[in-house]
């Protein structure tokens, strides 16, 4: 069964992917893969060459992340350029990673799940949620981020309103017991479902 799992920085889906690991669930993380197959595959190095020119490689053949972000950030054309070469790749990934993990639950996490209307490739969807003023206090703690740079990393999202309307299960994560029972809850649904459906 595959579970997308999503939600804005901050939220604390890095938890509820390690919480649903312990229980049983395998976990794909789509950033994680997207990072390899631009650092290994050489067809899409070429595709983005082509987008992003020369500069989009160092020297060393090393992603320019930087330099990509800068370009993409407020360029709304360019960054649906670069998720149209990278995005294919990475469910490709996906689609032989169900295959070597069948009858399991699995969890893909993806920050724009929604964004990049990914939602149909998943049995269900998880949205995790939380207080703006939280996920500052907590991404400042994190990554030392000064809070006008995390708002706009935030901005950069869809709001949470917007994603609560097309999720399955939405849990938000303000106090850790009660998101911990809220996380529990959904695993449970989610085993039955399974259950039913194997």
């Amino acid at each position: 069964m595959k579970i997308g799992l999503t939600g804005g920085i901050g939220t604390g889906k890095s938890f509820a992917m390690s919480f649903f690991e312990k229980k049983g669930a395998v976990l794909f993380y789509s950033d994680l893969e997207a990072k390899k197959i631009v650092q290994n595959d050489l067809s899409v190095q070429k595709a983005i060459q082509n987008v992003f020119g020369k500069r989009a490689f160092d020297t060393s053949g090393q992603y320019n992340t930087k330099y990509i972000a800068m370009i993409v950030f407020n360029n709304n054309y360019l960054l649906k350029r670069l998720n149209g070469i990278i995005h294919p790749k990475v469910h490709e990934v996906f689609n032989q990673f169900c295959e070597n993990h069948k009858n399991k639950i699995i969890l893909y996490e993806s920050a724009l799940i929604f964004e990049n209307k990914a939602s149909n490739l998943f049995d269900k969807t998880i949205l995790i949620t939380a207080p703006l003023a939280l996920r500052i206090e907590r991404l400042s703690k994190r990554d030392g981020l000064q809070p006008s740079a995390i708002l706009k990393k935030i901005e950069s999202q869809w709001p949470d309103a917007k994603k609560i309307l097309l999720a399955d299960y939405v849990i938000d994560n303000q106090d850790k017991i009660e998101f911990e029972k809220a996380l529990e809850q959904v695993w449970n649904a989610l085993q039955k479902m399974q259950h039913f459906s194997g």
